[in-house]
């Protein structure tokens, strides 16, 4: 008969302060300077649209518009003064929109970093106080 022999099986030591330490030390960021970040690029293109619809308006009159008539496509009427003058009126209004959504897109994405820099430096800081406290127990321990 032959033997077999039992390969020896290796222990594993599982460490599971650590890993609670590790999970409770792992640095998580708030969702607010994310938010605040993504409505800062809604406003930024709330500001190229503001530009885009400003020349939209502006022009709406002076582009010739094309009605259909027994089948041939002829030129309506041109536009009076007085929505000439509106139009541009209409234009410069909404055309004015641009820097103040751009600004604003500005102010949310420059506090959206403040927010994230302290939020990390205040997670930071309270690492090192646990660390310090550890140490200090530790060493009046013995």
């Amino acid at each position: 008969m032959q033997q077999t022999q039992e390969k020896p099986q290796q222990k594993t030591l599982a460490n599971t302060t650590s890993s609670k330490f590790e999970q409770t030390t792992a640095y998580r960021p708030s969702a607010l300077p994310t938010v605040l970040a993504t409505t800062a690029k809604v406003f930024y293109g709330l500001s190229v649209a503001s530009v885009i619809l400003s020349v939209g308006i502006w022009n709406r009159v002076s582009t010739p518009k094309l009605g259909k008539k027994q089948g041939k496509r002829v030129a309506k009427v041109q536009a009076t003064e007085r929505q000439y003058r509106e139009a541009q009126q209409l234009g410069a209004f909404v055309g004015l929109w641009a820097p103040t959504f751009a600004v604003l897109g500005k102010v949310l994405d420059d506090v959206s970093e403040r927010a994230a820099i302290s939020e990390f430096a205040r997670w930071e800081k309270q690492q090192g106080d646990k660390a310090r406290s550890l140490n200090f127990s530790r060493f009046f321990a013995r």
